[in-house]
């Protein structure tokens, strides 16, 4: 399952490498990743509506997609278990802050995936 998950990866990357409109994910060299989820980040100047439109089109393509989640450190159970506030991890919140994690969607990595909707995706 993890190797399917990275061939589709890789193509996700090999597709949209270049493209100045997404953020692509960094790999280091080395690293293994198992991509439970493919985050696509766009690109600054998106709206949320902009974000929106594009999830829209994808689905409407049958194409899983959907507003990624925001800055794990304020989600409730972490807020609440260990009290972290906006304001402790500057370049998380920075990051976060300019995002309103809804620019970000997440791309399905599924085994099921195929080469069609990859083409749609991309």
């Amino acid at each position: 399952m993890v190797e399917r998950r990275q061939h589709v990866a890789t193509r996700y990357i090999e597709r949209l490498a270049g493209n100045e409109h997404v953020v692509l994910p960094t790999v280091l060299p080395g690293s293994e990743p198992t991509w439970f989820v493919f985050v696509i980040r766009l690109a600054a100047g998106y709206s949320g509506e902009e974000r929106d439109r594009i999830i829209t089109g994808l689905r409407n393509h049958e194409i899983g997609a959907a507003p990624y989640f925001p800055c794990i450190h304020l989600q409730p159970p972490y807020r609440e278990r260990f009290g972290f506030q906006p304001g402790q991890f500057p370049v998380h919140d920075a990051h976060g802050q300019r995002d309103q994690y809804q620019k970000r969607r997440a791309a399905p990595p599924d085994l099921g995936h195929r080469h069609r909707r990859q083409g749609h995706t991309c």
